[in-house]
């Protein structure tokens, strides 16, 4: 089973596929607020992740936003 969904912040969009996670099908939902962990990568003009590690934030928690691990050589 294949979960596809497009997240947004006020940097843009970001679309995200996970494979075999059909439990995020009952708690990622629309206006969820997530935080995501992986490897962008752009293919045709789009943003993609794909399998990230995913923890769903409460209301009142704060987003890290965006965290280099390495520090980007080309886009």
């Amino acid at each position: 089973p294949v979960l596809e969904a497009t997240v947004e912040d006020e940097t843009g969009e970001l679309a995200v596929v996970w494979f075999h996670r059909a439990d995020l099908a009952q708690t990622v939902m629309v206006d969820a607020r997530v935080q995501l962990t992986g490897k962008p990568k752009c293919v045709d003009t789009i943003w993609r992740m794909t399998n990230p590690k995913t923890i769903l934030l409460e209301e009142s928690e704060e987003a890290p936003g965006i965290v280099s691990v390495y520090p980007s050589t080309s886009w």
